[in-house]
C-alpha cells in the first residue's frame, strides 16, 4: 500500500497490527483468563496444549516486537511518505541504535543456538536500515558532512559482504532474494561514492578554489 501511493491504507494496517501485538502481549501475560482465547480456536483445555500454545505464542511475540521486525522499518518509512522527514528520521537512527545493540549483544553472548532465523533476520533488518539511513543523508536534510552518508552506506555493504560468505547453507531462493538486496545495497554505495567524487571535482575546479589554492602555496613558498 505504502510504495503503491495509499498511505491511508498502509496506515490502518500497521495501527491494526499494533493492536493485535498489544492484545497478544497481554495475552501472553501467563493468566489463564488471557489465555483462554486460544482454548476456543483449539477446542481442548488440556494444561500440556495450552502450555505449548502459549510457547508458540511467546515465541511469535518476541519475533514481531523485536528490533528487527520488517514492519518497524515500514512504518518508519510511511511516516517520511507523509512527510514526517524529521520524525522518520529520527526513528531510523533509534532503530539502527537498537539494532546494533541487539547484533552486539548476541555477539557477546555467542547466540548460535539453532535460531538461523533471528540469526539471518537481524544483519538483513540492519542493513537495510543502514542503507536507508545513508539514502536519507545523502539528500543532505540531516547531516552537514557527506562523510555520515558515506559510513551508513559501507556499513551496510560490510554486512553484505559478511552475509555472501555465509550463504552457501541458504535455499536457492533466499539466495536469490539476498543477492537482490546486496546488488541494491552495493548500487546505493557505488552511486554515492561517484556522486561525491564528482562533488569534489566540480569544487577543484572551481576559481574559489583555485584561488585559494594560490594563497596557500605563496604562503607556504
Amino acid at each position: 500500500a505504502r510504495k503503491a501511493g495509499h498511505a491511508n491504507f498502509a496506515l490502518a494496517a500497521l495501527n491494526q497490527l499494533q493492536q493485535l501485538l498489544q492484545q497478544a502481549c497481554a495475552a501472553a501475560g501467563g493468566s489463564s483468563a488471557a489465555a483462554g482465547w486460544q482454548m476456543q480456536l483449539l477446542g481442548g483445555d488440556t494444561g500440556a496444549v495450552q502450555q505449548q500454545q502459549q510457547q508458540r505464542l511467546r515465541g511469535w511475540l518476541q519475533e514481531l516486537v523485536a528490533p528487527e521486525a520488517p514492519w518497524l522499518l515500514e512504518n518508519v518509512q510511511l511516516k517520511w511518505q507523509q512527510g514526517q522527514q524529521l520524525p522518520a528520521f529520527r526513528e531510523l537512527q533509534a532503530l539502527v541504535a537498537a539494532l546494533q545493540s541487539q547484533q552486539q549483544q548476541q555477539q557477546q553472548q555467542g547466540q548460535h543456538d539453532g535460531s538461523s532465523s533471528n540469526s539471518e533476520r537481524l544483519p538483513i533488518a540492519l542493513m537495510r536500515a543502514q542503507a536507508l539511513a545513508g539514502q536519507w543523508m545523502a539528500a543532505g536534510q540531516f547531516s552537514s558532512s557527506g562523510d555520515s552518508a558515506l559510513s551508513a552506506f559501507k556499513a551496510a555493504a560490510a554486512i553484505a559482504q559478511e552475509q555472501q560468505q555465509q550463504q552457501g547453507a541458504a535455499d536457492s531462493h533466499s539466495q536469490s532474494e539476498l543477492s537482490r538486496l546486496h546488488c541494491g545495497v552495493y548500487f546505493q554505495l557505488a552511486s554515492y561514492a561517484d556522486q561525491r567524487f564528482k562533488e569534489i571535482e566540480a569544487q577543484m575546479a572551481s576559481p574559489e578554489w583555485q584561488k585559494q589554492k594560490q594563497v596557500l602555496e605563496y604562503k607556504e613558498g
